[in-house]
């Protein structure tokens, strides 16, 4: 090989090649390899390379600025030949190509596609029908398609188009999203992926999905965001145009700072059907669903319901009721109130008739009591359930006439509530309750038959809420109970004697707030006043068992009126549901006491509550206790 046909192997790739300055000698020391030619071959290359390296700068820079790739293409516009895929992260603009093409086909892979400002990222004109799909691609801008044009595009792979779409004919895998940016009108839509439309911001602008043609649900989702609120709250939509719906699609209903409110009519509309289109409203009812069964804000609960409020035509509405969980929670106040009431009782309740005993005494009873509660108010709660405990106590100080002590109570309940939820009484759920009490009683009991009680009570209570169709929830509440008590036994007949009692009660109540999906509730009832007249009739009767002291007695109960409120807040708003609590009701009871020895006694006693007036029912159709007193 000559030396001139070695030196054309070190030309650097230029249009103007130059030798090596060390020319001459490399062809005298070709076979020697002198150092100082392979210098300066190494430097010649080097500086080869970085002349391509700024050409094919330049050249991407050129590339870049028109639009990416030189075949930019619409649509019955491009160059002839066969289409190739778009490399990863091309960029595709306005077409400027010939026209004259009928049709064709793009396929994206793995690619990235983004429009120009003010141009579309694909479009269909001058009556050509083009097919795009794309694979585990990203497509930036929107898809269009002129009146004489048909477009079908397909999302495939967990491919993503943000963009708005007019005319295109859309098809959505179950791996794919397409987010809605404006309003858009599709020609047909295969969904088993999702539609989503972008998180508002502050300012809320509705967007309009139109299918002027066949929409094939096949379990995707459409997200939609509304104020929910009433009945012409402000909400993205869905139109039907002159199609049919088919198949099964979830729509997923986000909030946007709605209060939530009752609504009235129909409701709010979110799919309309327009010239002739059919949803399944008339027939199966089954064409939509929404995502949870129910979505709510503040106090309310909304779902999704087919048809107008007569039953007619092919659109969907939300309509509101108050949330189960609201029933729960406004009955609740009621129902700790009767709990600690169960607790306290009254004197011979607690502790049977005075057997003479002079010493300390200590005691404990079984307690029992069904509920009954029924409150008007918003949202008419009605409590039927029971509670349950065990109560203990002893004497800490015997001084003549004077006894005082202390006592412990356990408590558990359960009731189950229903309530006006949605024009007609419904069950809302259950609750649960878990009450500890500590208190302190003192008694002054005089010669001549006259006796004064006083107790002081503390509860503590933990309840668990079980709406019908959410999640559960626990919260605490604390409870004040003060009550005076007097009596005077007058004789009426050997062994019998007539006893008038009465009796005042202040009950005050504190609860933690509880979270809730979508809201914090407050509870914030307000202290209540109970009053009671009594009158016991009681005998006293030797057995063979031992000292009998039976009694009968009737009770009449008047509860302070007012209202308990309970608040739910979110984060700019608040909704007050309030129940009535004011109460007249009698009761009927019989009781005893029985000396067994000189130490031991038991006691008991058993009777019905009936309401007889007031916001607030209560009917009991069993109370009782039953209990032992040792003197130690």
């Amino acid at each position: 090989m000559s030396p001139a046909s070695r030196g054309r192997m070190f030309r650097p790739a230029t249009r103007s090649p130059t030798r090596p300055a060390c020319w001459p000698t490399w062809a005298r020391h070709q076979r020697d390899g002198s150092a100082a030619c392979r210098h300066e071959r190494r430097h010649q290359l080097r500086r080869a390379a970085r002349r391509r390296q700024r050409r094919d700068r330049s050249h991407r820079r050129w590339h870049d600025q028109r639009g990416g790739h030189r075949h930019r293409f619409r649509a019955g516009r491009f160059p002839a030949g066969p289409l190739r895929p778009l490399r990863h992260h091309q960029r595709v603009g306005r077409p400027r190509s010939r026209r004259g093409r009928a049709g064709g086909a793009l396929t994206l892979n793995d690619s990235t596609a983004t429009a120009i400002a003010g141009s579309n990222v694909i479009s269909a004109v001058n009556g050509s029908t083009f097919t795009a799909t794309a694979s585990r691609s990203t497509l930036n801008g929107n898809l269009a398609a002129d009146a004489s044009s048909v477009l079908n595009a397909r999302l495939l792979e967990s491919s993503r188009l943000a963009g708005s779409i007019a005319g295109a004919h859309l098809a959505v895998d179950g791996t794919s999203q397409w987010t809605m940016t404006a309003n858009s009108t599709l020609s047909g839509l295969d969904l088993a992926g999702h539609i989503a439309t972008p998180d508002p911001g502050q300012v809320f602008t509705a967007r309009t999905l139109t299918v002027a043609g066949n929409w094939a649900g096949q379990g995707g989702t459409v997200q939609l965001h509304t104020a929910l609120g009433s009945s012409d709250s402000q909400t993205d939509r869905i139109v039907v145009d002159g199609g049919t719906v088919s198949g099964s699609t979830t729509l997923r209903i986000t909030n946007v700072g709605g209060l939530g409110a009752p609504t009235t009519g129909d409701g709010i509309r979110i799919v309309e059907a327009i010239n002739g289109a059919t949803t399944t409203a008339q027939t199966s009812k089954d064409a939509f669903t929404l995502d949870g069964g129910h979505v709510d804000a503040g106090a309310y609960r909304y779902r999704l319901r087919a048809a107008d409020a007569t039953g007619a035509g092919e659109d969907w509405y939300l309509r509101s009721t108050y949330r189960t969980d609201a029933a729960l929670f406004a009955a609740l106040p009621a129902q700790l109130r009767q709990a600690d009431l169960a607790m306290l009782g009254n004197l011979h309740r607690r502790m049977g008739d005075d057997t003479g005993d002079a010493g300390r005494r200590a005691w404990a009873r079984a307690v029992y009591s069904d509920l009954d509660i029924r409150q008007a108010g918003d949202i008419a709660p009605r409590s039927q359930g029971h509670v349950s405990g065990l109560q203990a106590g002893t004497d800490l100080l015997v001084n003549g006439a004077w006894r005082a002590g202390v006592f412990l109570g356990l408590m558990d309940g359960r009731t189950d509530v229903d309530g006006q939820l949605g024009g007609s009484q419904e069950r809302a759920g259950s609750t649960g309750l878990q009450s500890r009490h500590l208190g302190g009683y003192a008694t002054w009991s005089g010669p001549n038959g006259f006796y004064a009680d006083g107790v002081l009570q503390f509860g503590r209570h933990r309840y668990s809420m079980r709406p019908e169709d959410d999640t559960n929830s626990t919260a605490r509440a604390r409870g004040v109970t003060v009550s005076l008590e007097a009596g005077k036994s007058q004789p009426v007949a050997a062994g019998w004697s007539l006893e008038p009692q009465a009796q005042v009660i202040y009950q005050a109540s504190r609860f933690d707030d509880a979270q809730i999906s979508g809201a914090t509730v407050q509870q914030q009832p307000q202290g209540r006043w109970t009053g009671r007249l009594g009158l016991r009739l009681k005998g006293d009767v030797a057995t063979g068992a031992g000292r009998l002291q039976p009694y009968a007695r009737v009770n009449l109960y008047r509860t302070s009126g007012g209202h308990d409120l309970t608040r739910f807040v979110g984060p700019a708003w608040t909704t007050d549901l309030a129940a009535g609590t004011g109460a007249s009701a009698a009761e009927l009871a019989a009781g005893f006491t029985l000396t067994l020895s000189p130490t031991a006694s038991a006691y008991g006693e058993m009777g019905h509550v009936a309401a007889i007036g007031g916001e607030s029912r209560f009917n009991s159709s069993l109370q009782g206790s039953v209990g032992l007193k040792l003197r130690w």
